[in-house]
């Protein structure tokens, strides 16, 4: 859909007033009537400037589509030709901080006009907190029904935060070093059982099966619970019982992952200094050639293509692991949303950037700079030419998409999850992680009652 400039024009209304004077004469003389006066000439008034417009764009992608900000700027730059009372300025925002930062900022009620958010309980959880904006109040439904996936930031029958792109986690895996321990490169595992055979072969030659890092409490154990956590699951009501109380976090159902990490970091499938670095390094070891699988998001799919060579590298669905209803769920999500903050001065403005952004000749430049599928129908697929790419929007088109993160409360993510992924990697039980995860929940439950209330209301 093309996108109209906004521009206020002031409209020049002429008033002519014309008097007739009507002379008294004496009765005996009548006098002829006075000449009526020529109407005063309209004097012209310059139309008022258009509203000089500021705002503040907290933004987060980068990580997941490499070439973003990039995108953004250039964004940004053409809005701002279009609109010239307007100004934006982007604030990139660090994945270690992007919770906090605007947690902070929405107590004080001040910081961006928008904002970004992973999808569903990040940006719920500020819902409910009063620090947002309807999107769906500030733009017409004929706009919002080409956006895809909205469904993961619908409450109380409002969308809340707009997506951009459409995000899986595969898994990408060496062909050569698959080739190197015997394993046949063209076909890689699909069942977890063939993975840990894999992973038994590659270690055999010395190569670490699986590249990751998990020091600082970094996302491992959040994407761990994510990926593998979810196969076990019937439906994600599953895990909304256990967060609110109503089934026990410590059933197998829910914690098998827990142990399989455990199982694997101990026979020394993983990178040996996981526990040393953090998760972009240990992702990173893969475009390297030090480690023979990572998981990773679709951008960087691309980019260790390129690093790599169409000879090395080949991309898989996660194995198949769990025993629920959920297993061959794929890992696919808007992942990043953006909104208005509540506090905004100009809502409306703010509101008609995010349009912008799902203007159509914005998608496709996006998706050229990133290489990431957009997350709106209008985008035209035929431009999907790379078979990579064709393969990663066929995944990310999978009939059942489920991120698990996006429906846990972010205290259970960041007090539970992440450290916990720290904690396995440094040595700890299964056990130990679990009884934290479980910590966690009664704490949050116990802080928390209105949180609670709406979670457990939550459809």
């Amino acid at each position: 859909m093309r996108k109209e400039s906004r521009s206020i024009f002031a409209t020049l209304s002429l008033v002519v007033a014309a008097a007739l004077l009507v002379g008294c004469a004496p009765t005996a003389a009548p006098t002829e009537p006075p000449k009526p006066t020529e109407p005063a000439a309209a004097v012209p008034t310059e139309a008022p400037a258009a509203e000089r417009v500021e705002l503040t764009f907290w933004f987060w992608g980068e990580s997941d589509a490499p070439g973003a900000e990039k995108w953004l700027e250039e964004t940004i730059a053409e809005y701002e030709k279009l609109n010239p009372n307007v100004k934006i300025n982007m604030v990139p925002q660090s994945t270690d901080t992007l919770i906090s930062a605007f947690t902070t900022a929405a107590q004080a009620k001040s910081g961006p006009d928008i904002a970004s958010q992973w999808a569903t309980i990040p940006v719920l959880s500020q819902v409910w907190a009063g620090a947002v904006t309807p999107i769906s109040d500030l733009l017409p439904a004929e706009e919002i029904q080409h956006w895809m996936n909205t469904n993961e930031n619908m409450y109380d029958g409002k969308l809340w935060a707009a997506p951009l792109y459409l995000m899986g986690i595969p898994m990408a895996y060496n062909k050569e070093l698959f080739t190197k321990a015997g394993l046949d490169a063209e076909n890689p595992p699909k069942t977890w059982d063939e993975f840990i055979t894999a992973c038994e072969a590659l270690k055999q030659v010395g190569t670490p099966c699986i590249g990751a890092g998990a020091a600082k409490a970094s996302a491992f154990g959040a994407w761990m619970f994510a990926i593998l956590g979810v196969q076990d699951l019937d439906s994600v009501d599953d895990i909304k019982a256990a967060v609110v109380g109503d089934a026990d976090f410590n059933s197998e159902k829910y914690t098998r992952w827990i142990q399989e990490i455990r199982n694997m970091l101990d026979k020394g499938y993983f990178n040996d200094n996981i526990a040393s670095i953090g998760m972009p390094e240990g992702m990173d070891l893969f475009p390297q050639g030090k480690v023979a699988t990572a998981w990773g998001t679709d951008g960087q799919m691309v980019e260790w293509r390129r690093i790599l060579g169409d000879d090395k590298f080949g991309v898989m669905k996660t194995p198949v692991f769990g025993k629920g209803k959920l297993a061959d769920a794929y890992n696919a999500t808007q992942s990043t949303s953006y909104f208005v903050t509540s506090w905004s001065p100009h809502k409306e403005q703010a509101a008609d950037f995010i349009k912008f952004m799902h203007d159509k000749g914005r998608l496709e430049a996006w998706y050229k700079a990133t290489g990431v599928v957009p997350a709106d129908d209008r985008f035209d697929t035929a431009l999907i030419d790379d078979p990579l790419l064709k393969t990663l929007a066929e995944y990310n088109l999978s009939p059942v998409n489920v991120w698990l993160e996006n429906f846990i409360p972010t205290q259970m993510d960041m007090d539970g999850l992440r450290p916990g992924g720290s904690m396995l990697a440094s040595g700890a039980s299964a056990q130990e992680v679990v009884d934290l995860i479980v910590r966690t929940l009664e704490l949050w439950r116990t802080q928390n009652p209105t949180e609670l209330e709406t979670f457990r209301n939550w459809k």
